[in-house]
């Protein structure tokens, strides 16, 4: 399922998403001007043909018709309304914008959706100014101040969504629109995802965001808020030169893009723009964050942005003459800005002794070795129970007959036979653990699942579960049905 690029805006004639289409599922009514169209009683839709597509959605310009305030009412295109993956994440959309409170993040207002086969429908923060990427397109390279400003707008959003334990894994130029022109908005939240988890969608839903994805989406690896960083630095980089770090022909295979965030060198922006004469200290930044290596990017996005600016205000003063060139490069890191207090404000007690020594370092060093056995035995006592230590270690499984499987998909249909035509037994929730009946058969496992009490047998995909490993206790038991039949 490719990517849902919505913009909450006016579409640009340029755009060939944008595509005239009746307002599906709303209510028609009379007014003055004619015929209207009522979304959940009291939203009205004042155009017919919608003002942002994409994917599975469109959004309308609309009007709340109690506090006459201007929204967007974005729902799923009518062939989709069915489709329970696609419900989900709408859904999932919707629930975390309104669970965020942020200035730089479009808001939510409400939700309507009666049941799981009429018209949902999400209202939401109306913004009229263009894209990120409609900017850079119309205009060029953005100023390096003007980048700084909207840098640290975009890196308080991603915190601020960070903070709560999630990650938005579809940052690009797309789902950026401006408020005014030194305002941005992050929008889009239908792929994001918990801080640790695996990447939402594998294959054809990462392609419509592969300009942007970071190396250990296109792997398949566990995520986090190095992820978003990684696509923040490829948005930096496009503002600053007016291209994607790698650019490739339209036609070009998907799995060659995704290999170049895995393999190849990224050009530095100053060799890309040799014309624009960028100052020399923003291929370290911007490559900073750029890094193939999670652990070596920035950890925060707040540092991303105060490196940024810190390099900024530390270019050449206005009246030196000195080439920018001969300058020794600047980096946050290794050059700290410090400031001195003209007096120290508590004077030091030179008397008193360390507060090391009045402990007693036997004593710490009896501290630490205590604190190192409680470790170790709690990381014995998760693998004997679940097998693996979380975040240390995790034993690769292979999927066996009676394999426990836990769904990682919001709604996992569970077929009666190994292909999607098959007719769907029952579904499973997030985090439902079955077993494995068989060993997999074309992208297919057969399982047995328990269904107000009776076991069914049938088939899930092999994409949405994940194998978990058996603990000590599981090996334990296996070991005394084999000795007592």
């Amino acid at each position: 399922m490719a990517a849902d690029d919505i913009s909450m805006k006016m579409q640009s004639p340029h755009d060939a998403e944008a595509r005239p289409e009746p307002a599906p599922g709303a209510e028609a009514g009379d007014s003055n001007s004619g015929r209207r169209n009522i979304v959940a009683e009291h939203y009205v839709i004042e155009d017919q043909s919608p003002i942002g597509a994409g994917g599975m959605a469109l959004v309308y310009r609309g009007r709340d018709l109690r506090t006459r305030r201007a929204v967007a009412l974005k729902t799923l295109k009518p062939e989709w309304v069915v489709d329970p993956g696609a419900r989900s994440r709408f859904r999932h959309e919707a629930r975390t914008m309104a669970f965020l409170a942020h200035p730089n993040v479009a808001r939510v207002y409400d939700l309507f959706e009666p049941d799981d086969t009429s018209q949902p429908w999400v209202v939401l923060e109306l913004l009229s100014g263009p894209s990120l990427q409609e900017e850079i397109r119309d205009q060029g390279p953005l100023d390096i101040d003007r980048i700084a400003h909207l840098l640290s707008q975009l890196a308080a959003a991603l915190e601020h969504l960070h903070g709560r334990g999630l990650c938005h894994l579809d940052v690009k130029p797309q789902n950026i629109l401006f408020g005014d022109p030194m305002t941005v908005k992050l929008i889009d939240f239908g792929i994001a995802q918990p801080t640790g988890s695996s990447p939402l969608g594998k294959g054809e839903s990462l392609f419509g965001s592969v300009a942007w994805l970071s190396p250990e989406q296109a792997a398949g690896e566990r995520i986090g808020p190095a992820s978003d960083t990684y696509s923040l630095g490829c948005v930096v980089y496009q503002m600053v030169t007016g291209t994607t770090p790698f650019i490739f022909p339209p036609d070009t295979d998907p799995q060659v893009m995704l290999a170049a965030h895995l393999t190849a060198e990224i050009e530095p922006p100053t060799q890309r723009r040799p014309d624009l004469v960028l100052p020399n200290w923003i291929d370290d930044i911007v490559l900073d964050a750029l890094e193939r290596d999670p652990a070596r990017r920035y950890k925060r996005t707040a540092q991303f942005s105060d490196a940024f600016r810190g390099a900024m205000e530390a270019e050449t003063p206005p009246d030196s003459t000195v080439p920018l060139d001969h300058l020794p490069r600047f980096d946050p890191r290794r050059n700290p800005t410090v400031v001195f207090a003209e007096t120290p404000r508590v004077a030091a007690n030179r008397h008193s002794r360390p507060l090391v020594t009045r402990i007693g370092t036997r004593f710490l060093w009896k501290l630490v070795g205590i604190l190192l056995v409680a470790n170790l035995l709690l990381a014995a006592l998760s693998v004997a129970v679940h097998g693996d230590v979380p975040g240390l270690y995790r034993p690769t499984v292979s999927i066996q007959r009676s394999t426990r499987l836990r769904v990682d998909a919001n709604v996992l249909n569970v077929r009666s036979g190994p292909d999607q035509e098959s007719e769907i037994v029952t579904q499973l929730a997030s985090g439902t653990r079955v077993t494995a009946t068989g060993l997999p058969v074309g992208g297919w496992i057969p399982v047995r699942v328990n269904v107000d009490g009776n076991d069914v047998d049938g088939f899930v995909s092999i994409d949405h579960v994940e194998a978990l490993p058996r603990s000590g206790i599981d090996r334990l038991a296996d070991r005394v049905e084999e000795l007592i039949p």
